[in-house]
């Protein structure tokens, strides 16, 4: 994995992008914090194609949600588009929503950046805190525990990258989409989250939030965030299914570097465990091999 081109004695700086994933959709079973890694070239890159695209589009900004049921800035796509009842997709809406999102996604492929996330089943969550002490007392709330293990993730791949380098030094700044309600605590935490995690926090500067209509490549992270919440809520409550498009092709494409998925086991494991700096649980198996011999998603069967 390659976050950046380097040479000479300098430091050089990667940036995140996350966004979280959590709607009425789900009906609470669900939430997500997932994004991206790369170099500043390729996240810029990334971003001023973005906002090519959108230009293209003649929309203000991207937003898989509304995209997804036709709403937002896609509403004028419709057949009817002033109407006031929300109708099924005629054969050609289908047909332009899924280009749109194959545009889209395919930015993120051609970028040469990595997506990551961290999927969170809010029903064990849930039961898990009423049946075990050390829960309550260690997990926190769903924002918070799925936003840190992307931290830690992106810190350890750039621990990872730095050890194969011997005269450069690769920093990662964090950014996540603007969130009033949870920002400044945040931040407030990341000391306590680089004690405690000192190797995976080594190389990773102190997140911000920013709003995505300034920085396009949250609306990236939009895009990824909402691709792995909906797969884990078929995944996890319906019959397994193939990946949507979108995601198959993140998948197959080697783009979609980790995804752990929080159910009911994995957080009893960080609950009762508490190891510092290490992940405790094992992020699903995203190979092509695996997706091409089994047909099911990035996360395996129990």
């Amino acid at each position: 994995m390659c976050l950046a081109l380097t040479s000479g004695m300098l430091m050089y700086l990667g940036v995140g992008y996350f966004d979280e994933s959590y709607d009425d959709e789900t009906r609470g079973k669900c939430y997500t914090v997932a994004g991206l890694i790369g170099g500043q070239l390729a996240t810029t890159v990334l971003a001023l194609r973005w906002k090519d695209l959108n230009k293209k589009w003649e929309i203000d900004y991207f937003k898989a949600s509304e995209l997804e049921v036709g709403e937002g800035q896609f509403k004028k796509f419709r057949d009817n588009p002033l109407s006031e009842s929300w109708m099924p997709f005629s054969e050609r809406e289908k047909n332009l929503f899924r280009q749109i999102k194959t545009e889209y996604t395919n930015l993120i492929i051609e970028s040469g950046v990595y997506c990551l996330g961290a999927c969170l089943v809010l029903p064990d969550y849930h039961r898990l805190r009423k049946d075990n002490r050390l829960a309550r007392k260690n997990l926190l709330h769903p924002y918070f525990q799925c936003a840190q293990m992307v931290l830690m993730e992106s810190g350890m791949q750039v621990a990872e990258a730095n050890a194969t380098w011997s005269e450069e030094t690769l920093f990662l700044k964090p950014i996540f989409d603007s969130h009033q309600k949870y920002e400044g605590r945040m931040k407030r935490a990341f000391g306590q989250f680089c004690a405690k995690n000192p190797n995976s926090s080594r190389y990773l500067h102190s997140p911000d939030y920013e709003d995505e209509k300034d920085h396009r490549a949250l609306q990236a992270a939009d895009n990824i965030a909402y691709e792995a919440r909906r797969y884990l809520m078929h995944r996890q409550f319906n019959t397994p299914l193939v990946p949507r498009v979108s995601m198959s092709r993140l998948i197959n494409s080697g783009s979609f570097l980790r995804l752990y998925k929080l159910d009911y086991r994995s957080l009893k494991i960080i609950a009762e465990g508490q190891s510092e700096d290490r992940i405790p649980v094992a992020p699903a198996d995203v190979s092509l091999d695996e997706i091409s011999k089994r047909q099911i998603g990035v996360i395996p069967n129990d």
